[in-house]
């Protein structure tokens, strides 16, 4: 889990944006740091598959998927900078700076595959699918002449900001835990030894 938390820490969210015929808006410099990860909120599922070869030339294999679920964490966002722009009478351009935190019942999910053949001196694994789901956003205004409308505006858009946090901590799970860790490695290659083992008959 450390491994998973890491890549969790500082997670850059692009500027983020939106128009429409009243207003416009823009936020940036947000960056994810997630809470502490509790051990009863993850899960831990494995399963595979395999097929055994019943041919001299054709070596049996195996496919086994590791997927962990992490529950209930929370988000915490620090000094975004925030533009609201409103268009129509009365007409209102603000600037100023604002704290998010997610919590409620978000989800992580993170699937990894395992796969190789008997034959096979090092097993090929990877991440297999990873998807974020958050619920609850919360604001708070920490600079601004408006205080009480902006954060009143900014709920306006809170459903745009979250997928756009979801897609960013995704990406950044897959790319930061696409080919594991080196502190990963020796357990996916011990797990690969004994899925092998296995294939032979031999565990």
């Amino acid at each position: 889990m450390p491994i998973i938390q890491k890549n969790l820490e500082n997670v850059p969210v692009p500027g983020m944006s939106g128009t429409n015929d009243k207003y416009d808006w823009k936020i940036d410099g947000l960056l994810l740091n997630i809470k502490e990860v509790l051990p009863e909120n993850i899960e831990v599922k494995v399963w595979g598959r395999a097929l055994v070869g019943l041919k001299e030339d054709v070596a049996s294999q195996a496919v086994t998927y590791l997927t962990v679920w992490i529950r209930d964490f929370h988000f915490d966002c620090k000094n975004l900078k925030f533009w609201f722009n409103r268009k129509v009478t009365p007409k209102l351009e603000e600037r100023g700076l604002a704290d998010f935190v997610l919590k409620g019942k978000n989800v992580l999910k993170i699937t990894w595959k395992i796969q190789g053949t008997e034959t096979d001196k090092t097993w090929q694994y990877g991440i297999e699918q990873v998807s974020c789901d958050l619920d609850d956003l919360d604001i708070t205004i920490k600079e601004s002449t408006h205080t009480w409308l902006m954060k009143m505006i900014t709920s306006l858009f809170s459903g745009s900001i979250k997928r756009s946090i979801e897609d960013s901590v995704e990406k950044g799970i897959t790319e930061g835990m696409g080919n594991f860790g080196k502190t990963m490695y020796e357990g996916v290659e011990t797990l690969g030894d004994r899925l092998t083992d296995t294939l032979r008959g031999r565990f």
